[in-house]
């Protein structure tokens, strides 16, 4: 039989000082709830406390164990005798989180003991299920643990002089942002903060793959471990992909069954050169990924390997598991759980997405914004939203060189367009060599 993580001493203790310092009252309230009384008892009492705030009646010895009176002699007696064994007010912060971390604790060994009634006699076919139940349980802990951490209402005039010293202390202190490694493109996003959520979103064909893992490239050249995760490309396909990309052979060259040994020198001096740098670039190429693994492998090389840039193709792709529900639901779970992740991770995560199909019928094919209200709410959770345009798929007249990025969203930088060179040969994109577009 399992026996559950509990601290009932601690929890009377912070109850009869809540009762001694009911000043401490909303500050304490923030950070423990009845929930995470293990006790019974105590968890009614603490409800009764409540009670008694939300009804404006004062809590102290006298009002409390009137109220107790004749309803639970035990509780009552407890209550007298540890209120005069209370620690100081300035401990009760820490005893408060003490009781909050076993509560976090009791709610892994019951979703651990959930997850194996899930898995039941066909693991196999319950793996989903399981997942999922691990995936809530860590959430529901990560929550419980997290609130009342953050900070109530502040006056402006309080705060003023804490943002001055972090502005003052920027020349001086590590630049956690990530670029895209296009000059023309950063200059409008000004760089990806962590905690950001980008999304680069393309009707198909347009490169948006390529474009994602360029930029994975250039951050991982430039020392920022970098994790890219493909749900529909396979790692060898990626990696010939990022051959082409940096070698003077193509991509359909590189597919050749039959390579010359000039090729075979070509494909050496390109490999040897991601071996001299040890490219921090970690690929993931498991199609079925659902959020829940997804957000384990993340925090394992956050964790391991210090990544800072997670590029994710694509969203649509991803999976809760566990339960069917409406593909706009689940899109918007999908996002608004990304979004989360970046900031609780403190990482960039730029996600793919893919356009309706609906801007096909217009004559001007650019994308906008409109085109991805079908898609949950990824639009409000994204900082940024660029789209992935090249005007030759639909007009034979325009050079396939020309690219364009459009910056249709920015929270932290400016709307715009950026102009690319598309070297489709080598699925590479490039800064424009000579300027054939009309800003």
């Amino acid at each position: 039989m399992m026996v559950l993580p509990q601290v009932p001493r601690l929890e009377r203790i912070l109850l009869a000082s809540l009762v001694k310092h009911p000043d401490r009252w909303a500050d304490l309230n923030q950070l423990v709830k009845p929930s995470d009384m293990g006790d019974d008892a105590n968890r009614q009492l603490y409800e009764l406390l409540e009670d008694m705030v939300s009804n404006d009646v004062p809590i102290d010895l006298v009002t409390v164990t009137g109220r107790l009176q004749g309803q639970d002699t035990e509780q009552l007696m407890c209550l007298v005798s540890d209120y005069s064994d209370t620690p100081p007010a300035s401990s009760l912060r820490y005893y408060a989180r003490q009781i909050r971390t076993v509560a976090a604790a009791r709610d892994l060994y019951l979703g651990a003991r959930q997850s194996v009634q899930d898995l039941g006699k066909h693991p196999a076919e319950q793996i989903d299920a399981a997942l999922e139940t691990i995936r809530e349980t860590l959430d529901i802990a990560a929550g419980r643990l997290r609130r009342g951490e953050t900070n109530g209402p502040e006056q402006v005039t309080e705060y003023l002089p804490r943002l001055l010293a972090e502005m003052e202390s920027r020349p001086t202190a590590p630049d956690r942002r990530v670029w895209s490694g296009f000059k023309s493109l950063d200059l409008l996003l000004e760089g990806w903060q962590p905690g950001h959520l980008v999304l680069l979103a393309a009707r198909p064909a347009m490169g948006k793959s390529a474009l994602a893992l360029n930029i994975a490239d250039h951050n991982a050249s430039a020392g920022v471990p970098t994790m890219f995760i493909s749900l529909e490309m396979t790692r060898a396909e990626l990696t010939t992909r990022l051959l082409a990309a940096r070698s003077p052979l193509t991509l359909s060259e590189l597919r050749n069954r039959n390579l010359t040994l000039e090729q075979w020198d070509h494909i050496e001096e390109t490999s040897e050169q991601l071996h001299i740098t040890a490219l921090p670039l970690f690929i993931e190429d498991r199609p079925a990924l659902i959020l829940s693994e997804l957000m384990v492998e993340v925090k394992r090389l956050v964790d391991t390997a210090g990544v800072r840039l997670v590029v994710i193709d694509y969203i649509q792709l991803i999976r809760l598991g566990g339960r069917q529900q409406d593909r706009y639901q689940e899109v918007t779970e999908v996002s608004r759980a990304l979004k989360i992740a970046a900031m609780e991770m403190g990482i960039t995560i730029v996600a793919l997405a893919q356009l309706n199909r609906g801007l096909e019928a217009r004559r001007d094919k650019r994308p906008g914004l409109a085109d991805l209200r079908e898609s949950g709410s990824l639009e409000q959770d994204a900082d940024s939203v660029m789209m992935l345009y090249r005007d030759s798929i639909y007009n034979d007249t325009t050079p396939e060189v020309e690219a364009e990025v459009i910056i249709r969203k920015n929270r932290h930088g400016r709307t715009g367009t950026a102009h690319l060179d598309w070297h489709g040969s080598h699925t590479l994109f490039t800064e424009p060599t000579e300027d054939n577009y009309n800003a």
